[in-house]
Formats: C-alpha cells, structure tokens, sequence
C-alpha cells in the first residue's frame, strides 16, 4: 500500500508483493539454468549437426539471461522486503530493477523463439538428448512468459491514470463505478443480459465503489490486514457469555446507541424450535443443492448411490412436476437420497436458476406431518449476484413499520410466491392432505429466502415454521427480524461469517483492516507467510508484531487514536482511515441496519478438535440477532458455513440430548 506505480499508471499490485513471486521466479530460473549448464557441458561436442550453431548460440545467450533474471530477482527480493505496508520509501527504487526486467526479457523471448524453431525442425541431426532437453527448456520458457502475460492482465488497472485518494471526487468515482460494472459483466458472462442481471450489475458496482472509494490499496494488503486482526483476536481470546434461560438479557443498544431500539425482555421461542426437528429439516435444506453437494459428500460412492435413483433418458418425457432438471434427474434424485422421501411426495421441483430467480422444491414429510419448502442457497453466479444486490426494499407486513429487506433476497422470496401462487402448489397440497403444516426452510441465501418467504406467507398460513440455516446477516431490519421471532428459527455455527456480515460490519472491518495495517511495523511478506503458517500449525503465544490489542470496534476510540497519530505522520493511510471512521460512523446512523431473522439457535465449540480429523465437541444456546454484529476472522469463518458442517454439529447435539439449555449474553 499504496499500489505499484511504473510505467506511468497504477498497478494492482503492492511494491512489497514482489518477493513471493520474485523467489518462485528464482527457483524456477535455477532449475532452468543448472539443466542447461549440465546439456552443454555434457554435450558441447554434439553441435556439429544441421543448425547446431544456432543451438550453441540459443545456449549461450540463455545462460547470460537467465544469470540477469537471477540477478535481478535476487535485487527485487531484497528490496520488495523492505520498509512495512505503509512505509513505501525503502522501496522507491523497485520500479527501475522491473524496467530492467523487461528488457532483458525482449532478447529473451527472440531467443526462446529461435529454440523453438530449432528444436521442432525435423530436420535436425544433433544428438536426440540434446534435441529433447532443447524442447523442454522452450516449452518451459513458453509457459513462463504465457503466466508473466496472464499476471500482468491481473494486476493491470485500466484507472490506473485516474486514481484518487479522495473521496469526494464524483468523476473518479463515477470511473470506477463503469469500471466494476464493466468486471461484473466480464466476470459473469454467462449469466446473460435480462433486466435483472443489468439490474444487479448496476447496484453491485455501486456497492463496490462506494466501499472502496478513496481507497489505494491491493488484494494484499487485505489479506494481510485480516490476517493481523486474527492475530489479536487470538491474542484476546474469544468467550461466549450464557445466563440461565429463565434470566432477563440486559437491554441491548440499536444501531448508533438510539435507545429506542432496546427491547423487552426476550421472548420465549416456541416449542418447535428444537435441535431434533432442526437436524431433521437441515436434510431438506442440504438436498435442495441437488447432486453436487451429495457428490461433496459421497466422494467414494456418491454416483452409485444416485445410479439407484436417477432416471436415464428422462429429458425424452419431462416430468411435468420437475422443472429444469438435468437428463438423469439427477438433482431429483439427491433430494430423494438425502431426505429419505419417496419419489411422489415431491409435489414441484425447480431447478430454474436467473438471477433473483432460484432453484426451491415442495414436498411431503409425513414422518411430521408438514409440507416443505426448501430452497436452495449459492450455488452459481447468478446466485452470487442476487447475494450481492444489497441494498434495502420495502415490504408491506401489517403491524409493522420499517420493514425493510434485503433487496435481492425479497426479489428471490417473490418470485417463488408467484410460482407457489400461479402453479397453486401448496393449495393443491392442503386440499390432499389436511392437517399438515406448512415448514420453509434453507441455507445460506436459500434461509434469507425462506424467512422472507415465510414473512409472505404467514397471513394464508398462520401456523407455518420457518428453519434458517446460518442466513444473511444483512436481512431484514430489526422491527421486522423481532416480527419473526414466533415463526423463524435461525441456526448459527461458530465463526461462520455469513451470518455476521452486512453493510455496517463490513465497514467496521474496513476499519480494522486499515487501523491495523497502519500500526503494524512488519513487512507484508512476513506476514503472509505467518498467516499461513499460523493457519495449519496453530499461533505461538507471542507473535512478531509487539501492538496491543485494538479495539477497532470502537470508533470514539479510533478517532482519537487517529488524531493521536495524524500529526506524527500524516499520510494517505491516515486520511484513508479517518475517511472510513467517518464513513462507518455515518453509515450506523443513517443506514437502515439489518439483521438475521428470528430466534438464533448459537452452536460454538465447548472443546476444540484435537486435529483435523478429530470432530470438536459443541454446545447449543439461544442468542439474538444483535449479538452476533462483530466478524471473527479465522480458517473456520468459511468452513462453519457449509452445509455439512451445520449438519454433523446437530447431529452431534441430538445424539447426545443436548439442547439450548442458556441464553447468550455476549460473544466476543
């Protein structure tokens, strides 16, 4: 931080990013070298044959370019690590040894291609070792230049002549909002051109653009910023506070400390919010990602077990209660494996994906007597773009007021209303089977749907139960989240990130990112490389990096710790971070916040695994929305979220009787 500035532009690349790339490059080009050294001293006598002085030259001239490229690399190194994140002066010199590099490598590519012609011309005489090596060492020199040119297409900015640091500037912003429209459409080329997806792209860059306004950073320095705030939070270690159940929580602050917002004491959850009915309906859930995440899960066996169920050819007759399946019905037959249900009780699967349009099916439990709806959760990019249209829509719910959802989700949770509606699925299924009750569960996007949905349908179906499995945190807003409470119970794993993510934490993270980096004094590469290390051999008591723990939550302690700090050093960095102290502080007041829905059902380790094989031990306790605000960055943070994970975690409760025997006062 900031980015690499050569040739007369920006890149998207730190001057301090250089020594990993640099040191693969070295290796590589010693192999290279010694394996040239070794053909030439072995076989300098076998150039008298058809073209063999431009062998002898090929070899020669490459052995001086690979000793530069060394060189060089070795003086790129030994630079890139220099200084720290903020601290670019050591490193002013760098762009002068990359301009020396790419002279050197003009001559080189000349003579790679003088190699090649040599070493595939049939015609050569020479010795068949020495024609082999030849080939090897071209095609090498090949694939070294086709991933210098595929870095360079990574790290190039196309505003890279226009950047600025403030954020007040409306035509760079302006810039950079066509910019990221521009990379959403690339990236997501295949997900088509329909007034959704145009839609979509507009408030995804939008929302992009206005994170990253004012800032100059690289994907680098995030990383290493997250891996920083791990370390002081393994260095304060995390607790989850319970109280007794039938003990009051403490009056809990709204967003921006408005008093208002301070509820009651908690409400009871309803006796149908249990671990067993959760692991029961979490199979619902899990079989609406169809025979993917079954293959996920079955990697030996997964396709025989499916053999059993799939129906070959089916895309000859299409069954008129599955729509968009693949030929074998494959996806139809995972849900059939994994709930255990028969192939009638699915009244309607839809394996239709668009964006704001995604897959969900209807079908029967008997075993409690329920119609199910599940619908499934981020599977493709179209998925992705519905995720991250963010912004916040307008629901009509009587009794109600501010009710607010998340913009894309309530698109999804519309557009299976209309089809439930227009197919008039759960009429048809009531009118069968009288007495049963309506359950809507899913995942990840598929659980922000499901409590959407259920919010809609609660009027026809007053009786209806909503499972959420480890839902959006960025929802609904905080009266509608409370309105949900008698019907939606949400279930949270550990550290899992989707639930605590949304537009106020995320800039709370921001500003952890940007206060760390800033105090921190050590190089990026070290700390890279002890994130990784950390992340598979566990941290040491003492890390390299003396800071106290930051309490970058707090944003009155951050201004005042900025303004501490600003007339030391006054820097972009430093207008960086009070322009997002400023922002974040903004955003808390006036942007409406939003929150998981329902009653949280909280799973966290009581007794860690001992090693990656071994399962840790869980403990289960009610928890609301609100306490769940504050992103915890670990390996687990990904891996809490997936659907299997969820699953053996109840597993494991259940099998054991356990339930939410206490309330969660505090996780920190």
């Amino acid at each position: 931080m900031p980015g690499l500035r050569a040739c007369g532009r920006r890149w998207d690349i730190g001057s301090d990013d250089l020594v990993f790339p640099a040191l693969g490059e070295l290796l590589t080009r010693t192999a290279w070298l010694i394996a040239l050294a070794v053909v030439l001293a072995l076989h300098k006598d076998n150039f008298e044959c058809n073209l063999g002085y431009l062998l002898q030259m090929y070899y020669i001239a490459m052995l001086v370019i690979l000793s530069l490229h060394m060189l060089l690399d070795v003086i790129i190194i030994a630079i890139s690590t220099r200084g720290s994140i903020t601290n670019a002066t050591p490193r002013k010199r760098l762009p002068i040894f990359l301009y020396l590099k790419i002279v050197i490598f003009v001559p080189e590519i000349v003579f790679t291609i003088l190699g090649t012609i040599w070493a595939f011309d049939r015609n050569s005489e020479c010795d068949g070792w020495v024609v082999m090596t030849v080939k090897g060492v071209t095609v090498l020199g090949w694939i070294i230049l086709f991933g210098l040119f595929i870095g360079v297409i990574i790290i190039f900015d196309s505003s890279g002549g226009r950047t600025s640091n403030d954020p007040e500037d409306m035509e760079a912003s302006s810039h950079s909002k066509r910019l990221w429209e521009m990379r959403c459409k690339v990236l997501c080329c295949c997900v088509g051109s329909d007034d959704n997806s145009r839609d979509a792209f507009n408030d995804i860059a939008n929302l992009i653009t206005q994170f990253f306004r004012g800032l100059d950073v690289v994907a680098t320095d995030i990383a290493a910023g997250l891996m920083l705030i791990q370390m002081e939070q393994k260095r304060t270690p995390r607790h989850v506070a319970v109280e007794p159940p039938e003990a009051s929580l403490p009056p809990i602050p709204g967003p921006g400390g408005d008093a208002a917002l301070n509820d009651p004491p908690y409400p009871s959850p309803m006796d149908w919010m249990n671990v067993p009915l959760a692991t029961h309906y979490m199979k619902f859930a899990m079989a609406s990602y169809g025979w993917p995440l079954f293959m996920y899960g079955n990697l030996l066996c997964g396709a025989c077990k499916l053999s059993n169920t799939c129906r070959c050819c089916s895309c000859i007759k299409q069954s008129e209660h599955v729509v968009e399946d693949n030929c074998c019905h494959c996806n139809t037959a995972a849900i059939l494996k994994t709930t255990g249900i028969r192939q009638e009780d699915i009244i309607y699967a839809s394996f239709f994906n668009r964006v704001f349009e995604i897959p969900f099916y209807v079908a029967l439990d008997h075993e409690h007597q329920a119609v199910v709806i599940a619908i499934r959760g981020t599977l493709s990019l179209r998925d992705t773009l519905t995720d991250m249209t963010a912004d916040s829509d307008h629901m009509d719910v009587e009794g109600v007021d501010d009710a607010q959802a998340h913009k894309g989700i309530l698109q999804a949770a519309r557009f299976i209303l209309n089809t439930l509606n227009n197919l008039q699925l759960l009429h048809t299924a009531f009118r069968n089977h009288t007495g049963y009750r309506l359950v809507v569960t899913g995942h990840s996007l598929g659980a922000g749907a499901a409590a959407i949905l259920s919010i809609l349908l609660r009027p026809s179906y007053p009786n209806l139960a909503c499972f959420s499995f480890a839902p959006p945190g960025w929802l609904l807003s905080l009266p509608l989240a409370r309105y949900s409470e008698d019907f939606v119970c949400s279930v949270v794993l550990g550290d899992d990130i989707i639930p605590r993510l949304g537009m106020i934490t995320m800039e709370k993270l921001k500003v952890q990112i940007l206060k760390c980096v800033r105090d921190s004094q050590v190089p990026k590469y070290r700390i890279l490389a002890g994130g990784v290390w950390y992340t598979f051999c566990g941290f040491p008591e003492v890390d390299d990096d003396p800071r106290p723990p930051a309490t970058a939550t707090d944003d009155s302690n951050l201004v005042s710790d900025f303004r501490r700090s600003y007339t030391e050093e006054s820097n972009g960095m430093e207008q960086a971070l009070e322009d997002a102290i400023c922002t974040s502080a903004r955003n808390q007041m006036t942007l409406t916040q939003l929150f998981m829905p329902g009653h949280v059902l909280y799973i966290d380790e009581c007794i860690p695994a001992g090693s990656c094989w071994d399962t840790p031990l869980y403990q289960v306790a009610w928890a609301r929305t609100e306490q769940l605000d504050n992103i915890i960055v670990s390996p687990k943070m990904l891996t809490d979220h997936m659907p299997d994970v969820i699953h053996k975690a109840l597993v494991q409760l259940e099998e054991k009787g356990q339930g939410p025997r206490h309330r969660v006062v505090k996780v920190d």
